[in-house]
């Protein structure tokens, strides 16, 4: 566990040459507006020294006091980490950073810059994803400072509204209480934003390989496409004359079998010629004797009959008759079995003409290529065909690579899925801590308007009305440092709350709320309050009384910090002038 102490906070004007330094107890500091016979007034500065103390540390406040512009403040931090003292300037949104131990002094001109810094002197390593991101670009960004008080602090005005809603350059990422606090607790930790990151970027490496592929795909297809021809050719010039003499031959062969099939054809149409002919006779035939049939009818009764074709006597017997039957049988016969000698040769000549046209068109081809070869094929096409040869033999290779690459990378994000569900996975314990926690601050502070359901989840956004709500607030403060101060990794800064009496208390919350700030500190915390009144509590620690209205701020003070401070205003002077 790693602990903030603040130390001392320089609030200065310059524009009034006025300003104010209080020193931080390392248990207990109050500020307050009561004086030793118990009145108290409004206005009298606390907020503005509660709000400058996170100001001094770069967190943008949700709601600065009325008069702040007209102040034009600038900053003086001093705290403890890591057995360090820092002394921090802030003037605009530049800041100074000095290492009291070392005398190394950081220079900083942004609060982006600064937050970049607290990475590195924290390790702290949570990351955001920005609520507009496109899925495509996910980007992670190392959160604003305001991240790392978010736990810590109750700001007068917009606090007490609802939980961890005193900063107001946070809302710009997704899910940011969530993350914030899983980290802070110990949910998350370093490592889990490590893997995350890792995740996201070999992610972003699958989505460009993939992109890099497609083209190399759609180029390749493209180029065979384009260069069919070009490819067809064999680039080797030694081979051209072997590859023009075998082309020919299978010319000539394709020739040769045009021709053997052509002699074929011939044959198969004199066949279906003299079948045709054949067909024709026997139809004159059939004809004929369908004639004798029928004169034979007609003559039923005569005992001779002659043939109306040649004269011929013959006897009008059934014998005759059955004879003439048994010849026109025969005919048909005759007609079905030339039919289907017929069909049988259409099917012949058909094939036979479907494999001539095919024998035209690979024969075409050959005299194509034949020609080219024979008189468009030069150096320059030798060198063409050669570069686009190499060309696509590289271009499927490295898709090949790519889509190796595009494999074990996906392996890896799945083995980093693993371990970030793991981590993940091990969060019941200290949701379970969490439950226990607030189950007793509630208790402690004496809350009914509001059932345990509502607020047992981490991150949870107490909405319970009347005087409940700010005590559930603080009961939240409470409930979560005691799960941060279990966590071996937290970053421990002071508990800052300011004007923890709000609405209408009745007297027994009111001693419930200081009972719980005064006499149930965490041990590890360093708690700073603001208050117009301390209620007749004693205070084990130091206690500040503003009893000025509009008069914290002072020119003994102003005139003990102005060397300090323009010191400092030089070496961002100095800053400004390398800059330029």
């Amino acid at each position: 566990m790693k602990k903030v102490l603040l130390k001392s906070l320089s609030v200065i004007s310059p524009k009034l040459k006025q300003a104010k330094t209080i020193k931080f107890d390392d248990r207990l500091t109050i500020i307050t507006s009561e004086d030793q016979n118990g009145s108290s007034i409004n206005h009298t500065g606390k907020s503005l020294m509660i709000k400058s103390l996170y100001y001094a540390l770069g967190a943008g406040l949700s709601k600065y006091t009325r008069n702040w512009r007209e102040l034009n403040i600038v900053t003086i931090i001093k705290f403890v980490y890591s057995d360090v003292m820092y002394t921090m300037f802030r003037c605009g949104n530049s800041f100074v950073i000095v290492n009291k131990n070392t005398d190394v002094v950081h220079k900083f001109m942004s609060v982006s810059q600064l937050k970049e810094f607290y990475v590195n002197l924290f390790d702290y390593r949570l990351k955001l994803l920005l609520k507009k991101a496109d899925d495509e670009k996910t980007e992670l960004h190392s959160p604003y400072p305001s991240s790392l008080f978010l736990p810590f602090y109750i700001d007068q005005d917009v606090g007490w509204d609802g939980t961890w809603k005193s900063f107001s350059d946070l809302s710009m990422y997704k899910d940011y209480r969530n993350e914030i606090f899983a980290f802070h607790t110990g949910l998350r930790n370093n490592e889990y934003y490590d893997l995350l990151v890792s995740k996201i970027e070999k992610e972003k490496l699958v989505i460009s390989n993939s992109q890099i592929t497609t083209k190399y795909q759609i180029t390749l297809e493209e180029n065979l496409r384009r260069y069919k021809d070009v490819l067809d050719l064999n680039i080797e010039p030694e081979s051209f004359k072997n590859e023009l003499d075998a082309l020919i031959k299978l010319l000539n062969n394709f020739q040769e079998q045009k021709e053997q099939y052509r002699d074929i054809l011939l044959d198969k149409y004199n066949k279906k010629l003299e079948v045709l002919s054949s067909l024709e006779n026997v139809k004159i035939v059939i004809g004929e004797l369908e004639k004798d049939v029928n004169f034979i009818n007609k003559n039923i009764h005569d005992e001779v009959i002659y043939c109306p074709t040649c004269g011929v006597k013959h006897q009008n017997t059934m014998s005759t008759k059955y004879m003439l039957y048994l010849d026109i049988e025969e005919c048909q016969d005759k007609i079905a079995q030339y039919n289907a000698i017929l069909n049988k040769l259409e099917k012949e000549i058909n094939d036979i003409e479907d494999n001539m046209q095919q024998l035209s068109k690979k024969a075409q081809r050959i005299s194509e290529i034949l020609n080219k070869k024979r008189d468009a094929i030069q150096l320059r096409d030798v060198l063409v065909a050669h570069g686009i040869k190499e060309y696509i033999t590289d271009l499927t290779q490295d898709i090949r690579k790519l889509s190796e690459e595009i494999d074990k990378e996906n392996e890896r994000i799945s083995k980093l899925k693993t371990k970030i569900r793991q981590i993940e996975n091990s969060s019941k314990i200290i949701k379970e801590s969490f439950n226990s926690y607030i189950n007793t601050y509630i208790t402690k502070l004496g809350i009914s308007d509001i059932s345990i359901d509502e607020i047992k989840n981490i991150g949870e956004i107490v909405k319970s009305g009347g005087s409940d709500l700010s005590r559930a607030i603080l009961g939240y403060i409470f409930a979560y440092f005691k799960l941060i101060e279990a966590n071996k990794d937290a970053i421990i800064f002071p508990i800052v709350i300011d004007t923890p009496l709000q609405q209408e208390q009745s007297t027994e919350s009111t001693d419930n709320i200081f009972d719980l700030l005064l006499d149930n500190q965490p041990e590890n915390a360093q708690l700073i309050i603001a208050t117009t009144s301390t209620h007749g509590k004693k205070v084990n620690g130091v206690k500040y009384e503003f009893l000025i209205k509009q008069g914290v701020l002072n020119d003994n003070d102003y005139i003990e910090c102005e060397k300090e401070y323009l010191h400092y205003l030089a070496i961002l002077a100095e800053a400004d002038n390398d800059k330029s």
